[in-house]
């Protein structure tokens, strides 16, 4: 039941019956137009907070799918960025190897280039030495084999450094 107050609740109302009140004869008025009055605003409320009530789950539902398509554009990124970085991570490391690889060849190149130049010039000094040294006779002999000697030192080096570069393959470390 709802009650309305035809006066105003006020200090000279209550001073005037005394300082008493009776709230069932001040108060309370109950007709059918009150009654549809007051279930036609209950209800207004009600279809009002149905509404918002609506709203708010279409909004929340609104806000979660955009959330779930963030998270999953975020993930599809940093999935390629990845898969990015990875291409580019393999590739360098294909160039590195390659590199080393040529690197390495040039170097035993180059070892047998050194060796073979190295070879051929201690057998030229060899024969030239022999030569000297048979045609000078006795005495250029010693002279010869002091030569000979420093030419056999000269070969035994260039065969040790030969075997220690094709031995290594040239890297150190």
């Amino acid at each position: 039941m709802v009650t309305f107050s035809s006066t105003p609740n006020s200090g000279w109302r209550n001073a005037a019956e005394g300082g008493r009140r009776d709230g069932r004869t001040n108060w309370t008025y109950d007709s059918a137009e009150a009654r549809r009055e007051a279930d036609e605003m209950s209800e207004s409320a009600k279809e009002t907070m149905n509404e918002g009530y609506d709203r708010a789950k279409d909004q929340a539902r609104e806000a979660k799918d955009r959330t779930k398509d963030f998270a999953h554009d975020a993930k599809e990124k940093t999935k390629d960025a990845a898969g990015s970085m990875r291409d580019r991570a393999e590739s360098a490391a294909e160039k590195t190897k390659e590199y080393a690889y040529d690197t390495k060849e040039s170097a035993k190149d180059a070892a047998g280039t050194v060796a073979d130049k190295s070879r051929e010039g201690a057998e030229r000094t060899k024969e030239k030495t022999e030569e000297v040294a048979a045609s000078a006779g006795e005495a250029l002999k010693n002279v010869g084999e002091k030569a000979k000697q420093g030419v056999q030192g000269a070969w035994e080096t260039a065969k040790d450094t030969t075997q220690k570069i094709k031995g290594d393959g040239g890297w150190q470390g």
